[in-house]
């Protein structure tokens, strides 16, 4: 084989594997279509038809742990506390067991969806009445539905959650 000859076999060779490699990068990296649904990602305003019940506190407020865990499942996890043992379970609520009953609980509710209103207390179980109490970023009633204090608080968004205290203020 003539010094010709192996200089274009190394040349073919080199192209074929330049070739080897862009080929699949190319493949990897090249532009596609953004079928991403940006709208419903980043969906904000209250619900429309109504406020959806997230979960009804009246029942499992001030019950012992077991009827709570017949209704909410099992605690994802629990910790002690300076008043009692502390739980959180899904559907983003969280409980503070106080001498063995569920009393202080903390609801999330989904950001941005639903307006700081007193329509706001359908997601727990409540009835929408006039706040006792009205802050920048609260509202507060006292003696609701069986319960000691209802507080709901919130942004320019929407409500953030809602603190309700069963039994202790």
């Amino acid at each position: 084989m003539t010094d010709r000859a192996r200089i274009f076999l190394k040349l073919a060779l080199a192209t074929l594997l330049l070739l080897a490699l862009a080929v699949p990068a190319w493949w990897a990296l090249r532009p596609q279509p953004d079928r991403y649904d940006y709208a419903a990602a980043f969906e904000t305003g209250a619900v429309e038809a109504g406020v959806p019940l997230q979960v009804d506190v009246t029942a499992f407020a001030g019950r012992p742990r077991a009827v709570v865990e017949s209704l909410l499942g099992r605690p994802q996890g629990c910790e002690a506390s300076m008043y009692g043992e502390r739980c959180r379970y899904a559907r983003e609520v969280e409980i503070v067991y106080v001498d063995g009953r569920a009393d202080w609980m903390t609801v999330r509710y989904p950001y941005g969806r639903i307006a700081l209103a007193p329509a706001a207390l359908a997601a727990i179980g409540l009835s929408p009445v006039e706040p006792h109490q009205v802050g920048s970023f609260s509202l507060r009633w006292q003696a609701i539905g069986g319960l000691h204090d209802v507080e709901l608080v919130g942004d320019e968004s929407g409500v953030l959650y809602a603190r309700i205290k069963a039994i202790h203020g």
